[in-house]
């Protein structure tokens, strides 16, 4: 009984690290909800930029990391270069809605390095830029000091994964080593 328990909650351990690695899945909507106004939207929104597109990366059938050198802010941590993922559910599967060299303003959802839109997000095209401005106002140019606070929370992002890992370790071993011992005091009592 106490073997199958330990087998289980090893089991149980690993799915949960597992999952937690794999926490990226996102569900996409049939229909999208009316667009706000710009204001609505900037409010809503986590991140909100003007910036050129750089390069198109193909995840998934309907998932795509889009990198941009951002020339104006609005919302959010003002990086020089920024990539977001695209989940796109909508468009036919080998199709991004952003053009490689193209100009956007993209109001983006999350923390980095997972800032995210998908198929519903508001996205304004090199056509509508200028009046998007007028709305927005004049924003605030990147901060070059941002880029050395993003290497660095990449590397406290991995330094928690490495941390969570090894708790997970020392948890597992210490059961083992807990069972091992109720078995030997069980044996010795017979």
């Amino acid at each position: 009984m106490i073997k199958k328990n330990c087998k289980l909650l090893f089991i149980m351990l690993f799915l949960s690290l597992f999952a937690s690695l794999n926490s990226n899945s996102h569900v996409c909507a049939c229909t999208c909800a009316p667009v706000g106004t710009t204001s609505e939207e900037l409010q809503y929104a986590d991140y909100v930029f003007l910036g050129k597109v750089t390069s198109i990366t193909q995840l998934n059938v309907s998932s795509y990391s889009i990198s941009f050198t951002v020339m104006n802010y609005w919302k959010g941590r003002r990086y020089e270069t920024i990539t977001i993922h695209e989940y796109n559910c909508q468009l036919s599967p080998s199709s991004s809605a952003f053009i490689l060299g193209k100009d956007y303003i993209v109001y983006a959802r999350g923390e980095y390095p997972d800032i995210s839109i998908n198929y519903c997000s508001r996205l304004i095209t090199s056509d509508r830029i200028e009046d998007e401005i007028k709305e927005l106002g004049l924003g605030q140019t990147p901060d070059l000091d941002v880029a050395v606070s993003k290497q660095q929370s990449n590397s406290f992002s991995i330094l928690v994964l490495i941390f969570s890992f090894l708790i997970i370790v020392i948890i597992a071993i210490a059961l083992l080593i807990a069972h091992h011992k109720r078995i030997r005091s069980q044996k010795t009592r017979i």
